[in-house]
């Protein structure tokens, strides 16, 4: 299974191609990109595994609502979806028991908090596939 950091590494160069000029923040931020061409702000999240809908912490989502133009950027198996999230409606929102964090689930022993999920709609976004082939 790939690790966390290859994987946002591989849709990094895959969303280069379209947008050249991101700069990457450390990955401890709310946000994992800038593009000053579009003025942007970019959240990249990979998934092992496709679902039919793909969840966002709340948190996450009202960091990138407080910009003017930020996306929202997931890879699974089946392909690349990037949510305006400034044009979108807002999730309803569940709470959830989750690890406080995947990126280190292979490093320590994880804890548990309560996270609040909101889930969007594939067709809300825009499919950018085809960059992977």
């Amino acid at each position: 299974m790939e690790n966390f950091l290859a994987g946002e590494n591989r849709l990094l160069n895959y969303i280069i191609k379209l947008i050249p000029d991101l700069i990457g923040f450390d990955r401890y931020n709310h946000k994992d990109y800038y593009s000053p061409q579009y003025d942007c702000y970019f959240e990249f999240k990979t998934r092992s595994r496709h679902f039919d809908t793909m969840g966002i912490q709340k948190d996450k989502w009202d960091y990138l609502r407080q910009y003017k133009r930020s996306r929202f950027v997931v890879m699974t198996p089946k392909g690349i979806w990037s949510w305006d999230i400034n044009k979108i409606a807002e999730p309803v929102w569940e709470e959830r028991v989750g690890p406080t964090s995947t990126f280190f689930s292979h490093e320590m022993e994880l804890t548990h908090v309560r996270k609040k999920i909101g889930y969007l709609n594939y067709s809300e976004a825009k499919n950018l596939s085809y960059l992977l082939k």
